[in-house]
């Protein structure tokens, strides 16, 4: 992981931390409009957990191979790509009315987020360097209910040889 040379670059952090915030929420609203909209128009449980489903399953099955995408193609290209193929995946969503049709849209877009979370996680260590690591890294992670971090203990950086890493 390589860590700026230069000043960190705050401002870039909180617009990232921003954008990842309100794509969140984006997703939870997208996924609870869908089930509602799916259940308004009769269909049964098995299209409304399919639809659930598939909301999940790529982000599973995808990590792998969406991990060794972000590590080797430039971040930002990723997400501007990605992004744009799920607003159009969006566009189509407001227009499909079959069930099937919908389910295997919002596989498309789980797929779409499969890709960008890894590139989110490769952005920060871009942005800062290795001292400043533990608190954007916090400011990224999703939290628990409460307002508290899930995760008990912060990530650690330090100095390993002659790179910086930063253990999350």
């Amino acid at each position: 992981m390589s860590f700026a040379s230069a000043p960190s670059r705050w401002p870039d952090v909180w617009l990232a931390t921003a954008a990842r915030g309100v794509s969140s929420c984006g997703d939870f609203l997208a996924a609870s409009a869908l089930t509602l909209a799916l259940q308004s128009a009769g269909a049964d449980g098995l299209a409304v957990s399919g639809l659930l489903l598939a909301a999940t399953l790529p982000l599973v099955a995808l990590a792998p191979l969406t991990g060794r995408l972000a590590d080797r193609v430039d971040s930002r290209t990723v997400l501007v790509a990605a992004g744009l193929a799920q607003a159009g995946v969006c566009l189509a969503l407001a227009y499909a009315g079959h069930p099937a049709l919908v389910i295997g849209l919002v596989a498309l877009l789980a797929a779409g987020l499969a890709v960008t979370n890894p590139c989110w996680a490769a952005l920060v260590p871009a942005m800062v360097r290795a001292e400043d690591c533990p608190g954007p890294v916090r400011s990224t992670r999703p939290r628990a209910p409460s307002g508290r971090s899930p995760v008990r203990r912060w990530p650690a950086c330090w100095s390993a040889g002659s790179a910086p890493v930063c253990r999350c």
